[in-house]
């Protein structure tokens, strides 16, 4: 483990990272450091000023110095007059920078002009650290401020779920991909590679679509260009889903009569599903006709000439059952060649936020069956505690590190009746109980909110929920203020009510 001591400012002639940090965030900002001067990553911090010496003088010394900028934002960070004096500083100065989002802050309007086009990477996004890692040494030209010839450095796999998603060919899809799948590098990329990770995704590819669309704005292009509406629904993680039939007509006005429902990249289009969090549009679906291309070789071509060498690839290069590229704004285009299928899929995301995470376990389960699905997890919680309550009915606390979306989760609780899960509760610590309620107001409507219960509790009732096995049942999400965040609770209505009652 780094520990203060471990890491020091660099000091020499090479190129330099600058930090830009508020105190306040010291300890999680020298942990950072640890990890990427472990990696070989020369960076300058103003731990790094000698005795005596004029701080503000030696501030500007080491910004005019440095080939690359980092600021650490957080509240603490917008809060400071020099914190930004030195972004704006070194946006002046036209440095390489890059902002790294500790907190979900925004960027004061002042300031935010300025700072749009910068890349970023929100570490309080990520589920898993190793994912955040990832995505920081491939920031654009980073590899300037590490030795010469070294490639950025291998993360460890990362966990991502795909939506349950309707139609036959997708359900082979996920059902070959096991549900569940990793993401990691190669053995190393050199600066080319790195230059190929950046990239902007092809406006073309989001079918005249773009991130952070209202449902009703994305209906209202799709219905314009042609494409039938099929169903709405919610994935296992509470997101909704809206399915498009393409029609074979091309968008006008909508999308400057450039974009084709029913092509991608060459390829036809059967199904097209968006996904949507608290923020508007965070992913598309597509499901593609792979008749014509049956080794998938040409398609695959016409995405590696467009986006460069897949970055990723699991469970290996030569065996592969997806391909992944990270391209700019922390966008994730992956692809699935469903070999035993006739049609493929892509999956084009940005990170999203969402409240309901079943992990492993499915509604109906016996305890038995819930600790063997917990332990395929890749961070498994342990059961610290099972019983009977006081009316009788079984229960089982696990404990550990995970997170639901962006937030830290605490404890876990499962409830049965009958040897049946019907009710799962979680707190989201350190969470805030008025934007959890005003997130799934959006989500599932003001409509579907009950009126608020003698504890305080708001619940929303989800009819086009689906589980693990794409079965549609109704179920109850509640949000309730606790002393340490926001306890959330879920429970299976229809098996509550046969086996409990009303």
């Amino acid at each position: 483990m780094m520990t203060d001591s471990n890491i020091q400012p660099y000091r020499g002639d090479e190129p330099y990272a600058f930090i830009s940090y508020a105190h306040r965030n010291k300890a999680e900002v020298l942990t950072i450091i640890g990890r990427m001067q472990a990696e070989g990553c020369r960076i300058w911090y103003d731990e790094g000023i000698d005795p005596g010496t004029e701080w503000a003088e030696h501030i500007a010394q080491q910004l005019i110095g440095c080939d690359y900028f980092i600021a650490f934002l957080s509240p603490e960070y917008l809060a400071s007059a020099n914190c930004l004096d030195e972004l704006s500083f070194a946006r002046d100065r036209k440095k390489e920078c890059l902002l790294v989002y500790l907190n979900n802050v925004t960027i004061p309007d002042g300031i935010h002009m300025r700072a749009n086009r910068l890349q970023a990477v929100r570490k309080y996004a990520y589920r898993q650290e190793e994912s955040f890692y990832r995505q920081l040494f491939q920031a654009k030209e980073i590899s300037r401020c590490m030795p010469s010839g070294a490639s950025s450095p291998a993360a460890s796999g990362i966990r991502r779920k795909l939506p349950f998603l309707a139609g036959a060919a997708a359900v082979v899809c996920v059902l070959l991909t096991a549900l569940v799948f990793f993401r990691f590098n190669g053995r190393g990329m050199g600066k080319e590679q790195q230059e190929a990770l950046a990239l902007a995704l092809d406006p073309a590819d989001l079918s005249g679509l773009s991130f952070g669309m209202s449902p009703e704005d994305v209906r209202e292009i799709m219905i314009a260009a042609g494409a039938r509406a099929k169903s709405t629904y919610y994935s296992d993680e509470g997101i909704p889903i809206m399915e498009y039939i393409p029609s074979g007509r091309n968008y006008a006005g909508a999308a400057e009569g450039s974009v084709s429902v029913e092509q991608f990249n060459g390829k036809e289009v059967q199904l097209l599903d968006v996904s949507f969090d608290a923020e508007g549009l965070c992913m598309l679906y597509y499901q593609l006709d792979a008749s014509q291309d049956p080794d998938r070789s040409a398609f695959l071509k016409t995405l590696s000439d467009k986006y460069g060498k897949p970055d990723s690839a699991y469970p290996s290069f030569e065996n592969p059952s997806f391909y992944g590229w990270n391209l700019d704004n922390d966008v994730s285009f992956d692809y699935f060649p469903c070999l035993d299928a006739k049609s493929d899929v892509v999956l084009i995301s940005v990170s999203y936020n969402f409240y309901l995470d079943m992990r492993s376990f499915s509604w109906g389960m016996s305890p038995e069956e819930a600790l063997e699905a917990e332990a395929t997890e890749i961070s498994p919680l342990k059961l610290k505690e099972s019983g009977v309550d006081a009316l009788g009915y079984p229960y089982q606390y696990y404990e550990g590190k995970w997170n639901v979306g962006i937030h830290p989760a605490g404890r876990l609780a499962l409830g049965y009746a009958d040897d049946q899960l019907i009710l799962m509760q979680y707190p989201l610590l350190k969470g805030s109980f008025e934007q959890v309620v005003a997130d799934l107001d959006v989500l599932y409507g003001e409509n579907a909110r009950s009126a608020v219960a003698e504890d305080g509790s708001v619940a929303w009732r989800i009819a086009g929920y689906q589980d693990r096995n794409n079965t549609p049942i109704p179920i109850t999400i509640s949000a309730t203020r606790v002393e340490d965040g926001v306890l959330i609770t879920l429970i299976d209505v229809n098996r509550y009510q046969s086996l409990i009652g009303n």
